[in-house]
């Protein structure tokens, strides 16, 4: 029996004693103890240098551990696996053994992007798209930049898909990009007819009393995402301010430009040459922008000068009561810095803005009165009917100066078919608070003394897997400390704002939407006026028809798309719309209400937003009628 027992017991017991090469293994001597390690030196490490130090730091005195020095590795990929460098790896550790211990390198490749091939394009050039991605030769791979360089490139306008992947070279060590892109087809004619007032019959078309409007866009020209439009004209501008008189037509242009990498610098620079209706004034514009171009970006500058002439109309319960030109030049600069990470961020902003607006009254009714006190334009006198002298024309002028802090959290998620028919769209979540103030002086060349506060703020989130709820407020509260001419303080031309917007949605091809909005105009010294129609939240009823200071409504939609395939998306849409506009005081007896369907074609090669028709029933008018409404794009 015992020497049953004693035999497996010397066995186990030789299994588990340590031997060395070339020295006589004593099974009743403790096993000597591992060398320590000595030393450990990183290699290549130009991220989370200090952060592998620390890790390694307990390391050095202690008995070498191959199973320790695993997991710290571990950590150190998972560091920078965490940050989006997601192709870095460790190299086989080199081990050295001395007399006095283990002598360790550590080496890593941190991933670096190689050769960038882009493929798929027909009309673009493919140094364009390659001089827009975040991913650049020699550069650390990080996973953001991909992400990103995809929306970047999305949001131009004549980029229909694009995928952008990355692939490691085992030849080369390094990481290879593949942009593949569906380009489109980025030029567009545009045609509609123009009618200062009134309905537009067939036979106002025959006869030629009714003007047109003929534009050519090429978002991408001759391939090099520049963004050019052309745009003819002709229409009879001006009112008839005495009966029988007859204005002549007039046929304008207009040329604009935009370049969205100026020598490929990040730079984008807008220029525009138009010819007004009224008064006889060209306007201009030109803005050079360096835009905060990804969720990296720390900087953003901004310059523009305009000078731009128009006319502005004021109506009451639709009727035109007044009616005037306008010319404004401006100069505005400002510089926003960013702090924080990506996705939760902080936005300081400096600007400075000096502006000049003459306008002179020309028409306010048949009966024509001259007056020459600039202090008559109140909204005490909108019942008198007026011209102005041109020596008695008013120019203010405004010398602000401010700033504005935004708190955004932001992150994005992707969607099809909200509010672009057919395409991936990138759609942004979370919160945006921004809280803004500026400010005049009459020392410093302004009108008056003044304050501009407004804050707003946006919030969107998703509502399940494929709902989502989107919210946006603004409040504008200019405070008047002291007025050049009669000393008065108190706020002036206050106006609220606030939308929301619901989604529904049932897959990428239904949805049932819901849009509340709202807006307010108080205290105000000029003429203003919130308008209720086909433009403005009640669908099928004229431009103008109703007016006040006050406005709510509510839309409801539901789309379904019909028919799709690689050149058109066919939306079908049956809607309600319900509106108030209101003056004082509120009659909840009063609504503008419109019901119907409508088709959507969203063209999927052409550099445009999808074709809206829609057929609405007016259920408030004399008798209720049906009317047709057009436009481009989502209603809302």
């Amino acid at each position: 029996m015992r020497a049953r027992i004693g035999a497996p017991l010397l066995a186990l017991i030789l299994l588990g004693l340590p031997l060395r090469a070339g020295a006589q293994a004593d099974p009743w001597q403790p096993a000597d103890p591992p060398l320590p390690f000595v030393s450990i030196t990183p290699i290549g490490f130009r991220l989370f240098r200090d952060e592998f130090l620390r890790l390694v730091a307990p390391l050095p005195g202690r008995p070498y551990d191959p199973v320790l020095l695993g997991k710290v590795l571990d950590a150190t990929l998972k560091l920078y696996h965490d940050a989006g460098y997601r192709f870095a790896r460790i190299r086989e550790p080199a081990i050295t053994e001395f007399e006095d211990g283990y002598y360790i390198r550590i080496e890593i490749d941190e991933g670096r992007v190689g050769d960038i091939t882009v493929t798929g394009l027909r009309r673009t050039r493919p140094e364009v798209i390659e001089q827009q991605l975040m991913l650049v030769p020699g550069r650390l791979y990080v996973e953001e930049d991909r992400v990103e360089s995809e929306r970047i490139l999305r949001a131009r306008p004549y980029v229909g898909d694009v995928t952008v992947t990355a692939t490691p070279n085992p030849k080369t060590g390094e990481i290879d990009i593949l942009v593949d892109v569906r380009d489109l087809w980025s030029l567009v004619p545009r045609a509609r007819l123009v009618r200062s007032s009134g309905e537009t019959t067939l036979d106002d078309v025959l006869n030629g009393d009714v003007g047109f409007q003929v534009s050519l866009e090429d978002s991408n020209l001759s391939g090099t995402g520049q963004d050019w439009s052309f745009r003819v004209r002709r229409e009879q501008p001006d009112v008839a301010h005495e009966e029988g008189d007859e204005t002549p037509f007039r046929t304008r242009t207009a040329i604009r430009m935009f370049e969205p990498n100026v020598f490929q610098s990040r730079w984008q620079m807008l220029a525009l040459y138009e010819q007004q209706a009224r008064p006889d004034v060209d306007a201009w514009e030109l803005s050079l922008l360096h835009p905060l171009y990804s969720l990296r970006s720390r900087w953003s500058f901004r310059f523009t000068a305009l000078e731009r002439g128009g006319v502005s109309e004021f109506q009451r319960d639709g009727v035109l009561l007044r009616e005037w030109e306008r010319r404004v030049k401006r100069q505005f600069a400002s510089t926003t810095f960013v702090s924080g990470e990506a996705e939760r961020q902080v936005q300081y902003t400096l600007w400075v803005s000096h502006e000049a607006d003459a306008y002179d009254l020309t028409y306010s009714g048949p009966d024509l009165t001259i007056v020459d006190d600039p202090a008559f334009f109140s909204t005490r006198n909108t019942e008198r009917r007026f011209s102005v002298s041109p020596s008695a024309a008013p120019l203010q002028t405004a010398a602000l100066a401010g700033a504005s802090v935004t708190w955004q959290r932001l992150r994005f998620t992707e969607a099809r078919n909200i509010d672009r028919l057919g395409r991936v769209e990138d759609i942004p979540l979370g919160g945006a608070l921004t809280l803004s103030v500026g400010g005049g002086a009459r020392a410093l060349a302004n009108d008056h003394d003044e304050l501009r506060p407004t804050a707003s703020y946006r919030y969107s989130q998703m509502l399940g897997t494929h709902g989502l709820f989107e919210m946006k407020t603004t409040a504008r509260v200019p405070y008047v400390i002291r007025n050049g001419r009669d000393g008065t303080r108190g706020m002036q031309d206050v106006v609220l704002t606030g939308s929301a917007r619901m989604f529904i949605r049932g897959g990428d091809s239904r949805a049932l939407v819901w849009r509340a909005h709202a807006a307010s105009l108080g205290r105000t010294t000029r003429d203003l006026n919130l308008l209720l129609d086909k433009r403005n939240g009640v669908r099928g009823y004229p431009s103008r028809s109703f007016d006040g200071r006050r406005r709510v409504g509510l839309n409801a939609e539901a789309r379904q798309v019909v028919w799709t395939n690689s050149y058109l998306v066919t939306q079908a849409a049956a809607f309600g719309d319900i509106g108030y506009v209101w003056w004082d005081p509120f009659d909840v007896a009063d609504p503008k209400r419109a019901v119907g369907v409508g088709l959507r074609l969203g063209l999927q090669r052409l550099a445009a937003p999808a074709v809206r028709a829609d057929m609405a029933y007016l259920l408030d008018t004399d008798p209720p009628e049906w009317k047709w409404s057009f436009g481009t794009g989502q209603y809302f």
